[in-house]
């Protein structure tokens, strides 16, 4: 939570109380019950027990903005979900990636950072602008890097553009 610029361990709501989230494996907020968080998001950490098995924890930053901003999410079946939230898919798979985004009529657009070596339409057979993105196992996703894929929505209907990301890392099999 923020306050005043600076971090603190408390998250409050609007009215300045102090906002109990429940021990459950959905958490929802009612809209507008937090104040934007400006440059300091909050950060919301999740911890998993199970018996006598070690704790794990993931920690996952928010940004509350004043202006209204389309939800876009980014889903895959592909790969294995590392616990740092990325995807680590191996070199011979295809990865395949739904997007969506609550603005009906919403512009879309993909992008990869860093840039993929190939961007033909062998690598990337539906292109950069719709809802499904593919990038095939020849597309000279590099060992050594990690990419970020990012989907942005635009909408006549929001003040705001929506983005969702997803960090992805090329296995290669043991040599």
């Amino acid at each position: 939570s923020t306050r005043a610029g600076g971090v603190v361990p408390t998250c409050f709501d609007v009215n300045g109380t102090v906002v109990k989230l429940e021990s459950s494996s959905v958490v929802q907020l009612p809209a507008f019950s937090l104040m934007p968080s400006f440059e300091q998001p909050y950060l919301f950490t999740v911890t998993v027990r199970k018996g006598r098995k070690t704790p794990q924890s993931f920690t996952m930053p928010v940004t509350v903005v004043a202006e209204a901003i389309p939800s876009v999410s980014i889903s895959t079946q592909a790969g294995h979900r590392m616990a740092d939230g990325s995807m680590r898919i191996n070199s011979d798979d295809a990865l395949v990636l739904q997007g969506s985004c609550s603005a009906p009529g919403a512009s879309v657009s993909w992008r990869v950072e860093p840039a993929l070596s190939d961007t033909t339409s062998t690598s990337v057979p539906f292109g950069f602008s719709g809802l499904t993105f593919k990038i095939a196992p020849s597309s000279g996703l590099l060992t050594e890097h990690q990419y970020s894929i990012i989907l942005s929505c635009a909408s006549e209907s929001f003040e705001q553009v929506g983005s969702a990301a997803l960090k992805v890392r090329r296995n290669d099999p043991p040599r």
